[in-house]
C-alpha cells in the first residue's frame, strides 16, 4: 500500500520493482517469493489490460488480483450495492495476451 497526501494510491510498476529489489536484497533465504498487487484493469479492452498487467509482471509481480470492490463502481454506501456492475466486470474476464 502506498499513501500520498493522506490517500491510498495504486502501486505503480516502478513501486513494485522497488519492493521486489528490496525484498531480494534483504531477505535471509533464497527461495522464490510471491509479490502480489491488486488493482484495476479495463475489462472492455483485454489487450490493454494485458499490457498493464505485463508491466507489473516485468517488475517482479507474481500475482495480480483484480479489484472488484463496490467503490470501484461508484458505490458510496448510501445506495444499492452495484452487483450488476461488479458481475459485468467479472464476466469480461482476465487480460488477454
Amino acid at each position: 500500500m502506498k499513501v500520498e497526501g493522506g490517500r491510498i494510491v495504486p502501486m505503480t510498476p516502478e513501486d513494485a520493482r522497488e519492493v521486489a529489489h528490496y525484498i531480494a536484497d534483504h531477505r535471509a533465504g533464497s527461495d522464490p517469493f510471491e509479490l502480489v498487487v491488486a488493482g484495476e484493469t479495463p475489462g472492455e479492452d483485454r489487450k490493454k489490460a494485458a499490457r498493464l498487467v505485463g508491466a507489473y509482471e516485468e517488475a517482479g509481480v507474481t500475482w495480480w488480483i483484480e479489484s472488484i470492490d463496490p467503490w470501484r463502481f461508484g458505490w458510496t454506501g448510501s445506495e444499492s450495492w452495484p452487483s450488476e456492475e461488479m458481475r459485468r466486470r467479472v464476466r469480461q474476464g482476465p487480460p488477454e495476451g
